[in-house]
């Protein structure tokens, strides 16, 4: 290949430089092997769900290790070794678990082994400081509080507090309620 390059320019340095500008070029725009942005809803979560969950999850934890809830997941399992160590893969074992050569060692230890791109996310994730959202409660399971009552300055037409907030936003978009109708009796 590399006969094949020189021959279509006059000079050996001539090719040199374009291949040195052509690789120059190529990093620079990005086609360098960069580790890939990991965002932990979008890219680590569903490797947990789909591959991790079965043994590591709401309804089992093998070797005491949780991976659905971020503080189980960080405090570790039963082997003392951290899961993930943000910043640093290498040291994670987690990292060492889905890269294991050993059958016996590798993780998941059902059906086929993590692929080359979500070990490499994974790694990413983690030496990007693993970081992993705070759980959210469903709205369902927050206890309502009360709003308080906004001041209007039209006060004689709001008769209940529901009406002080439609003022209140009348206010703020500085229009005014129509009269109210009197019922005939």
């Amino acid at each position: 290949m590399a006969s094949a390059v020189l021959q279509m320019f006059d000079h050996p340095t001539q090719a040199a430089r374009w291949l040195c500008l052509a690789g120059a070029l190529l990093t620079e725009r990005g086609f360098a092997a960069d580790p890939p942005k990991a965002d932990f809803s979008r890219d680590i979560q569903p490797i947990f769900i789909k591959r991790c969950y079965e043994c590591h999850g709401p309804d089992k934890q093998k070797s005491d290790l949780r991976l659905d809830r971020k503080a189980d997941a960080f405090r570790g399992g039963k082997s003392g070794k951290p899961v993930f160590v943000p910043g640093k893969s290498a040291e994670s074992h987690i990292i060492e678990r889905v890269t294991s050569p050993d059958p016996d060692e590798v993780m998941p230890n059902k059906g086929e082994p993590l692929t080359v791109e979500q070990i490499a996310l994974l790694r990413a994730w983690i030496d990007q400081g693993a970081v992993w959202p705070d759980e959210k409660k469903h709205w369902a399971f927050i206890k309502p509080v009360r709003p308080e009552v906004p001041a209007v300055k039209n006060k004689l037409w709001p008769r209940n507090e529901i009406d002080h907030f439609i003022a209140a936003r009348l206010e703020q978009e500085k229009l005014s309620p129509r009269r109210r109708r009197t019922a005939p009796r």
